[in-house]
């Protein structure tokens, strides 16, 4: 089935375009903005453009005078920042079948370069349109749904269970898999075969038993140990605890910091209130480094905050958080919820 799907992708990827159709004014306005050739705001919004910023002008200018057949032509365009402004102006315009489009880019991992206000990143321009036609579909009715479910549902099939989908939106897709029975065979899978990190914490889920050799594989490797700590909070099986505590050690000696690591650390460690963990913990406390001292204790408050148990009592309040970090405590608190 999967096979079938990708043939039919690929027959849409190599459909040939309108060829030269652009009239004059538009294809002039297509080379002044692809001189610049990055997205100021991801998914921008047209009708918020202000006039006085005359780059933006100009993308919203693209949407007002192209026809549809253009735009779709430019979806094929080699800049990366055409192709993204055209679709997200079909998707705007709403005057043709946007499902072929979105289908036909699902492989195309080249990158589109975004900036987000002083942030600058990049995005895999299937990410981009399949993010965009999600916002399109949060503007239609149940009927378009009804219409459209084979389609709809043969784009959710594919970024699931295609070994050759690479976009970031099959990470998440498998990430908001909560241990529903009917994807564990998949999961399983692809955590073997793919290796995809956030994977083995999908699979952690199922707490099963003949996954832990999995788990434990995906703890040893650097790439995959934040979601492999991750899974192992969901899944606190005894087998994982002397990984956890060795990992720590290890982490603790050197120099530089994984951040998101360490907080997801603590947390793990939360589920097992034994004597070697409030070892840990105390070692924490009584860093002398003080960046140390105050960066780990700060996990550690998030940890036994999440996770409360009598044993770690003790060091409530002992942690002193400057100002700026306390205010947001609660949002990184939450980032691994």
């Amino acid at each position: 089935m999967i096979t079938t799907l990708r043939i039919v992708v690929l027959c849409l990827l190599s459909t040939p375009t309108f060829g030269q159709t652009l009239r004059p004014n538009v294809k002039s306005l297509v080379d002044s903005i692809i001189q610049y050739d990055k997205l100021d705001d991801i998914y921008i919004d047209y009708s918020a453009i202000t006039s006085e910023r005359y780059r933006y002008r100009r993308l919203n200018l693209l949407t007002e005078i192209s026809s549809s057949k253009e735009l779709l032509e430019l979806t094929a365009n080699k800049s990366s920042v055409i192709k993204c402004v055209a679709f997200q102006s079909l998707c705007s315009k709403d005057s043709i079948d946007i499902i072929p489009i979105v289908t036909s880019h699902l492989y195309d991992t080249s990158l589109v370069r975004l900036k987000l206000g002083c942030i600058g990143l990049q995005q895999m321009i299937g990410d981009y349109f399949l993010l965009a036609f999600y916002y399109y579909l949060s503007t239609k009715s149940s009927s378009y749904f009804m219409n459209n479910h084979s389609r709809l549902a043969n784009i959710d099939s594919l970024l699931l269970y295609d070994p050759k989908m690479r976009l970031a939106i099959k990470e998440e897709k498998i990430k908001r898999i909560n241990s529903d029975p009917k994807y564990y065979d998949r999961i399983r899978d692809i955590a073997i075969n793919e290796r995809i990190p956030v994977s083995v914490l999908a699979l952690a889920k199922y707490k099963k038993q003949k996954d832990k050799e999995i788990i434990k594989s995906y703890l040893s490797e650097e790439k995959t140990q934040y979601y492999a700590i991750w899974a192992v909070r969901e899944f606190p099986d005894t087998t994982f605890y002397p990984l956890l505590v060795k990992l720590f050690n290890k982490k603790w000696r050197e120099r530089h910091y994984n951040y998101a690591k360490w907080r997801i650390l603590y947390q793990a460690l939360a589920q097992y209130p034994n004597e070697k963990t409030l070892e840990l913990f105390d070692k924490t406390i009584n860093a002398r480094n003080k960046f140390k001292q105050e960066t780990l204790g700060r996990y550690l408050t998030i940890a036994i905050t999440k996770y409360p148990n009598t044993l770690f009592d003790k060091y409530q309040n002992k942690v002193m958080i400057d100002p700026f970090h306390k205010d947001s405590l609660v949002e990184e608190a939450n980032i691994e919820d």
